[in-house]
């Protein structure tokens, strides 16, 4: 009986927790190709998987975002390319940088010198302990998400942070490690994008 109840407090106080890290979202920002966004990488042109919501990223002045591979921010996104500046509203898994959009209009925000900045990070070399996941297992609280657009991976840590792969790192997408307890070495870059070394 205790056992029970003690077990049904935990679950309760950890979906309010993981809801917490969701928070409303309204910013003007410029939309990039984030798989050759960040100079130091030097990355060549390369075609990213699912390229209206992987393949770009949102620059604001408070940082760098990532869109979540659903089906409504593929519609969202399938009109602004990279280069285009606009505004959002949506919600934000906070923790994870990870975004649902809501509405997205274009905006004539100026961002060249926040843009400037994140290009000439050079990223920081983390060790990360956690499991590779797709969207049918990452923890994201009250955001909508699905893998209808297909198995797009990410690193969920064990403290519940959830990382990006940068396509053109070594073995982007772990697929063989689908599902599975791992640990990685990874540049991290602003907006929690990694590349794997």
């Amino acid at each position: 009986m205790f056992k029970t109840i003690a077990l049904l407090s935990t679950l309760l106080f950890s979906t309010i927790a993981f809801a917490a890290d969701v928070i409303k979202f309204s910013e003007d920002g410029a939309i990039v190709n984030i798989h050759q966004f960040f100079s130091s990488l030097k990355v060549s042109k390369i075609k990213a998987l699912h390229a209206n919501t992987s393949g770009k990223a949102l620059v604001t002045k408070t940082g760098i975002y990532a869109f979540l591979e659903s089906p409504a921010n593929d519609t969202h996104l399938k009109d602004f390319a990279p280069g285009t500046t606009v505004k959002i509203l949506g919600k934000l898994h906070k923790k994870s940088f990870l975004l649902h959009i809501e509405s997205i209009s274009k905006s004539t925000v100026k961002l060249d010198a926040e843009i400037k900045k994140y290009k000439a990070s050079t990223g920081k070399t983390i060790s990360i302990k956690g499991m590779n996941m797709c969207q049918c297992g990452l923890t994201l609280g009250s955001l909508p998400h699905s893998c209808k657009l297909g198995h797009i991976h990410h690193m969920q840590g064990n403290d519940k942070t959830i990382y990006h792969y940068l396509q053109s790192s070594k073995d982007h997408s772990l697929n063989k490690n689908h599902f599975k307890a791992m640990k990685i070495k990874a540049l991290l870059f602003p907006g929690n994008w990694i590349f794997v070394k």
